[in-house]
């Protein structure tokens, strides 16, 4: 419903207000009472104010306490937003309906956020409705860039919480784990969430992350959501929720916990004591193992051996790393795009991967060619010796700093200290053991780097920045680095000599070509996962200009004909020389031309009057009347600002600016006054105009010069404007 029957569905648009009527119509229909939250949300440190209606929801239980589920209804202006956030609201929609039937001791809000997109500014408003801040202690926030695979908790509260407990006791199909935290903390993304927590609420963060490919493009459509992923957010929601119901809500104020699923059936959750204790004695049992390791090579005489085997270790390990940032080097060299992998990455990661056991296998050829003095050992002790002090650095780096990563290096570690200390001295044991240990990688380690490496490809594809051609190669040699020690131990012998044998280079080497040749014939962008860019057409009536402005992850301006009249393309890195600052382009790789002006006039209808009162301040009323859907910025002079005003407002180098997010149909009047009682010379003052899309020729509402089947654009149109405030 909302993303096909109702559509794109931005902050202030009809389709907003449908989609609106649609949800609260539904969360009735469920038995809950359901009021409209009309608000003007401020965000004071930018200078933003939005017109947002919030939908929320009760239904009371015996204990007036609440648990609420938040998601968002709005979309951006480029997309029908069905995974973000027709999903999140879909989640929210039934599981309320099954536990409003379940006769829950505690009451349950459902909160439908309005503006998310525009800077999370419905949560804005809504944490200060006396209600919902009075009741939600704790919350579920649904959110995301992905279309596919399960739904992850990837955020959470610092402290122990009663949710979290939920979670782990009460899923039926957990999935998430606490480095998620590390990551997302570190990238430019930011949800309802983080507003939410402001009341003092325990909460956890949900969103599915694979297909990301249509995040905030016109490619989120209702049928690409993968109905596996509905299923299970939908049964973790109401399993949760029921277990959370029976629990005591209490919050510790602490270091973030560690949390992590294991094969998706099962959690484990401890505090930061525990996590602690678990990479302290994860480290003291490395420790030990280490030095029992080295003392059987002393008895054996055979220190140096070790020594020598860590040698080739490092170079193996060099090589392999090398020959997969090579592969990569070479593949973009090859190719015509920085990004040859986006489209179809499993060929690309299958590639690297090729490249580095090859790598490996011929160093591993070339350590038998030596004499016996400087080869390396063939036996699992020297594979652990090499491999514990490496593991026990990155459990203590990350130990301190990002400690809800930590448990991924401690765990293994532990593991393998262990194996080598019950193995006492076996080397059939110690074989033995290392399977175990290396299970345990594999567990922790196989499905999250599957995971994050589908997740890095569509999110690097959408930053400003060029891919660096190691970066793929060194996220999967972390996970090698984990991965491959363990196996190798189990292989030490025999099975060791099947490894190094002819046979198995000619597979590798005829895996590499093969891989090599679907990487470089697999096109780089494809309909369904189309190369992310901008469009900026951008018009300033004070200096009587305009500019187009396209940019992308590629170095090309790759435009249809016959493109803008007169078209001159130049790449740029600064912003358009507009009256305002406009830019630079969010992207990697900008490129612009000036152009006729296209707009015979502005937006909006404004008025600007000027007044002197009767105390001898200054006053002025702007009445901006939207002809379309759009953002209005009022700038006023350089040096003058306000003492009062209606619009929140802040200073950036010297001038004062505020900015009004969907200016409601009817009209929008800011007010200002000034204490100056001198006269003030506002006609410097000027208005800025942002909407979505860009001017078309007659009959078109798209220009056929900014193709679209392997693009997904975000177009925006931008008018500058004079004040023209009179005396």
């Amino acid at each position: 419903m909302l993303a096909r029957a109702i559509g794109v569905r931005p902050i202030g648009s009809n389709a907003n207000r449908d989609a609106r009527a649609y949800i609260a119509a539904e969360l009735e229909r469920s038995g809950f009472t359901v009021r409209l939250q009309d608000a003007d949300a401020v965000d004071p440190p930018r200078g933003v104010t939005a017109r947002v209606v919030n939908i929320i929801a009760t239904k009371d239980g015996a204990i007036r306490d609440a648990v609420a589920l938040v998601s968002h209804y709005d979309s951006v202006p480029d997309g029908p937003g069905a995974a973000d956030d027709a999903l999140g609201v879909a989640v929210c929609l039934e599981a309320a309906r099954m536990l409003g039937a379940a006769g829950l001791r505690h009451s349950i809000v459902v909160l439908v956020t309005d503006g998310e997109e525009a800077g999370l500014m419905g949560a804005r408003a809504v944490v200060t409705d006396p209600d919902v801040a009075s009741r939600v202690r704790t919350f579920l926030n649904f959110d995301g860039t992905g279309a596919s695979g399960a739904a992850e908790l990837f955020e959470t509260e610092p402290g122990w919480s009663a949710p979290l407990t939920a979670w782990a006791r009460g899923a039926v199909a957990p999935a998430g784990q606490s480095f998620g935290i590390e990551v997302y903390r570190r990238l430019p993304n930011d949800t309802d969430f983080t507003v939410v927590k402001t009341l003092g609420a325990a909460g956890l963060n949900f969103a599915p992350i694979g297909d990301s490919y249509a995040y905030h493009t016109d490619r989120d459509i209702a049928t690409r959501v993968d109905s596996f992923t509905l299923a299970h957010e939908m049964a973790n929601t109401v399993s949760t929720v029921r277990a959370l119901d029976g629990l005591e809500w209490t919050t510790t104020a602490a270091a973030s916990p560690t949390y992590f699923d294991v094969l998706g059936r099962h959690a484990v959750l401890y505090g930061a004591a525990t996590d602690r204790a678990v990479v302290w004695m994860a480290l003291a049992l490395g420790t030990i193992a280490w030095i029992a390791v080295t003392r059987r090579g002393w008895r054996a005489r055979r220190v140096g051996g070790l020594v020598v085997t860590a040698g080739w270790a490092l170079v193996r390990s060099i090589a392999s790393v090398g020959a997969a940032v090579g592969a990569a080097w070479l593949l973009r060299a090859l190719r015509n795009e920085l990004n040859p992998w986006y489209a179809t990455p499993s060929w690309f990661f299958a590639f690297l991967v090729a490249a580095a056991l090859l790598a490996g296998w011929l160093v591993e050829r070339l350590a038998g060619w030596v004499r016996p003095s400087l080869a390396p050992l063939r036996q699992p002790e020297a594979v652990w010796w090499a491999t514990l002090p490496v593991w026990a650095i990155a459990a203590a780096g990350l130990h301190v700093q990002a400690p809800a990563a930590a448990y991924l290096f401690a765990w293994p570690l532990g593991v393998a200290a262990l194996v080598v200390l019950l193995s006492a001295g076996s080397r059939a044991a110690l074989a033995a053991g290392s399977a175990l240990a290396w299970l345990v990688s594999i567990v922790l380690w196989g499905h999250n780097t599957s995971l994050l490496l589908r997740f890095m490809v569509p999110l690097f594809g959408s930053l400003p920045i060029v891919v660096p051609v190691w970066l793929y190669p060194a996220a999967i040699a972390v996970a090698a680095l984990m991965i491959v020690p363990p196996a190798v131990g189990m292989l030490a012998g025999r099975a060791g000599r099947a490894v190094r044998s002819r046979r198995t280079g000619l597979v590798l080497a005829a895996t590499f070509v093969t891989t090599a040749l679907l990487a470089w014939t697999a096109p780089a962008y494809t309909p369904l996962r189309p190369e992310m860019r901008s469009a900026w057409y951008v018009q300033d009536d004070v200096m009587k200009r305009a500019w187009w402005q396209v940019g992308g992850p590629e170095p090309r301006v790759e435009v249809g004909e016959p493109g803008p009249p007169n078209a001159a393309w130049r790449r740029v890195t600064d912003a358009i020389p507009a009256t305002l600052r406009v830019g630079p382009l969010d992207a990697a790789f900008a490129f612009r031309t000036p152009a006729v002006p296209l707009l015979s006039g502005p937006p909006a209808d404004v008025t600007a009057i000027t007044a002197r009162q009767s105390d001898g301040h200054t006053r002025l009323d702007v009445t901006i009347v939207p002809r379309t859907l759009l953002t209005v910025r009022l700038v006023l002079p350089a040096g003058v600002r306000p003492s009062t005003s209606t619009l929140a407002g802040v200073v950036i180098d010297r001038t004062w600016r505020g900015t009004y997010v969907a200016p409601p149909p009817a009209g929008l009047t800011i007010r200002m006054t000034f204490d100056e009682r001198e006269a003030i010379d506002l006609r410097g003052g000027l208005l800025m105009f942002t909407s979505a899309g860009v001017p078309a020729e007659a009959g078109e509402v798209w220009p056929a010069w900014l193709t679209r089947e392997r693009t997904a654009w975000r177009a925006r149109t931008i008018v500058i404007e004079p004040l023209g405030a009179g005396g």
